[in-house]
C-alpha cells in the first residue's frame, strides 16, 4: 500500500497538469478521515481522485457514491470504445438492459466469493460460465466492462483456460453489496443479523447502508441484543424503554456497535440514524479506535440526545475539535466525557466547548497543544 509520501506522489502525477486540483485534492483528503483511510490502497487512491475530476472538483457525501461513480465511468469508457452513446447514471439507478445484467451477474459471483468459507477472491472458468452464461466463446475484459480481470492459463492437454477477479477486494465487497440490496428484505435482514458482528463483512454492510440508506423495515429490529446486566443491578435502560437494545460497548472483541455506527453514517438517513440511537444505553464506551472510527463515533452520537456518559478508553488519535463541540452541543445531558484527546486547542475551543450550555461535570482530557491553560482552568 502507500504511505503518505507516496499519496502526496500518486496525486500530484495524476493531476501534474493541474497543480491547483492536487492541492485541492491532497486537503480533501486531509480533511476527509474517511477518505484519509482508504487512501493507503492504490485502488482506492485512483478511484477518489477519478471521482474527484469527474465530479467538477469536489467528493460525493460517501464512498459508496465514489464507488458508483467509478462503475459509472467504467461503463461509460467501455460503451464509448464500442461506438455506444449511453447515458450511465452516476447511481447505477437508470442502465440499459444489458448492463443491468451485467452489474447483477457482477455482484451475484462476488457475493457467493465473500460468502463462501473461506472467501474466494479469483473465480475459475466453471464459475464465470455459470454466473454468465450468455458467455459462449473465450471471453475477454472487455465483456465485463474492465469491472472484471481475466487470466489466461493452460488446462491438461494445453487447452486453454482462465481465471478472473476484481481488481480489488474492495470492488468486490461493493458488488457484494450491490447483490446483498437486490435480494428480498427477509435475506437482507438474515444476513444483517449474521454478520453485523463480524469485521469482514463491515465494508460490506458500510457499502450496503450507502446503496440501500437502510431503508429496510426490519433494520433497526435485526440491530438489537438482549443487554447484560450485573449481578445486582438490571441493565440501564435506554430512552426507547424496551428490553432490547444495541450494544454498550465497542472493542475488538465487540465490534457491533462500531460496524453499525459505520453503517448509518453511510447511509447518510438522518430519520433512521436517530431512531436507532433511541436504542442505545445512556452509558458507552468504545476502545481503541482509529480517526475515522472517532469522527463517525462522535457525530453519530451528537444525534443520541439521552447519551449520559461516554468513555473512549484506550484511543491515542486526536479528536476532530468540531465534532466534540457539536457532541457537546446537541447533547445536554452528557455529564461524564473520559479520554478525549484533543490536538492544538485554542483558548476559543475551550469557550466555544466548555462554558456554553455544556452540562459535564466530569471531563477527562489529553491536550497534545494548548495555546492557554488559563482557560481550561476556568471550565
Amino acid at each position: 500500500g502507500f504511505d503518505e509520501v507516496a499519496i502526496k506522489a500518486y496525486v500530484t502525477e495524476f493531476f501534474k497538469d493541474d497543480p491547483g486540483s492536487a492541492e485541492r485534492m491532497l486537503q480533501t483528503i486531509s480533511d476527509r478521515p474517511d477518505l484519509e483511510g482508504g487512501a493507503y490502497i492504490p485502488m482506492n487512491l485512483f478511484i477518489f481522485c477519478s471521482t474527484f475530476k469527474a465530479n467538477e472538483y469536489s467528493h460525493p457525501a460517501t464512498i459508496t457514491e465514489c464507488y458508483q461513480g467509478h462503475v459509472s465511468e467504467l461503463c461509460s469508457r467501455e460503451c464509448e470504445k464500442e461506438g455506444r452513446d449511453v447515458y450511465i447514471d452516476p447511481t447505477l439507478s437508470e442502465l440499459p438492459k444489458d448492463l443491468q445484467d451485467l452489474l447483477r451477474c457482477l455482484g451475484e459471483i462476488a457475493f457467493k466469493g465473500l460468502t463462501a468459507k473461506p472467501s474466494n477472491y479469483i473465480f475459475t472458468e466453471k464459475a464465470i460460465r455459470k454466473a454468465f452464461p450468455e458467455i459462449k466463446v473465450k471471453p475477454h475484459d472487455s465483456l465485463f466492462k474492465g469491472l472484471l480481470h481475466l487470466h489466461v492459463g493452460k488446462h491438461g492437454g494445453y487447452r486453454p483456460t482462465f481465471s478472473a477477479n476484481f481488481s480489488h477486494a474492495t470492488l468486490q465487497e461493493f458488488f457484494s453489496a450491490l447483490h446483498l440490496s437486490q435480494l428480498s428484505e427477509k435475506d437482507q435482514v438474515i444476513f444483517w443479523k449474521e454478520h453485523i458482528s463480524n469485521p469482514s463483512f463491515a465494508v460490506v454492510l458500510r457499502f450496503y447502508a450507502g446503496l440501500t440508506n437502510l431503508t429496510c423495515k426490519d433494520f433497526i429490529p435485526s440491530c438489537l441484543v438482549t443487554p447484560p446486566a450485573t449481578p445486582t443491578t438490571a441493565a440501564p435502560p435506554n430512552v426507547a424503554g424496551a428490553t432490547l437494545q444495541l450494544p454498550a460497548k465497542s472493542d475488538q472483541q465487540n465490534p457491533q456497535l462500531l460496524i453499525l455506527l459505520h453503517a448509518l453514517h453511510e447511509s447518510q438517513k438522518k430519520t433512521i440514524i436517530c431512531e436507532t440511537l433511541k436504542h442505545l444505553n445512556s452509558s458507552l464506551r468504545f476502545h481503541d479506535l482509529g480517526s475515522f472510527d472517532v469522527m463517525v463515533v462522535l457525530n453519530c452520537l451528537a444525534r443520541c440526545t439521552h447519551l449520559i456518559e461516554l468513555n473512549m478508553y484506550g484511543n491515542r488519535n486526536p479528536f476532530p475539535v468540531e465534532s466534540v463541540k457539536r457532541l457537546l452541543h446537541k447533547n445536554q445531558k452528557l455529564q461524564k466525557l473520559r479520554h478525549i484527546v484533543l490536538d492544538r486547542l485554542t483558548e476559543d475551543d475551550v469557550v466555544t466547548m466548555f462554558t456554553r450550555t455544556c452540562s459535564v461535570k466530569e471531563l477527562e482530557l489529553n491536550i497534545t497543544k494548548f495555546t492557554s491553560l488559563s482557560a481550561l482552568m476556568r471550565v
